[in-house]
């Protein structure tokens, strides 16, 4: 079967593969302390930033929870890293200026 998307670019390709791949890592993972989830795409890096309400032993946990699952995903595909930020608070208004994917924003 020929993939549907040929006519986007690579880096789209690999953005879209990724962001469903969190979403999927991300199940059971979000807790009413997370404020939003974000992901950013590079060929050999991906960067998972988490924004809560506090930081505390059991965010550290469900974010280790979601990045274990997210490693074992990827299964030694591409990309070669992963890593996460967690910060307190809400995104930066100029998150949408950045090159980044919100997955999850809390209502």
């Amino acid at each position: 079967m020929e993939p549907i998307v040929n006519d986007l670019p690579d880096w789209l390709v690999l953005e879209n593969r990724v962001v469903l791949m969190v979403v999927q890592a991300l199940l059971g993972s979000i807790s009413p302390k997370m404020t939003a989830v974000a992901v950013d795409v590079s060929p050999d890096l991906v960067t998972l930033y988490f924004w809560v309400k506090n930081i505390d032993a059991s965010i550290k946990e469900d974010v280790d929870d979601a990045m274990a699952e997210l490693d074992a995903i990827f299964d030694n595909k591409d990309p070669k890293r992963l890593e996460c930020v967690i910060e307190q608070g809400n995104p930066p208004a100029d998150w949408v200026d950045k090159k980044i994917r919100m997955v999850f924003r809390e209502k």
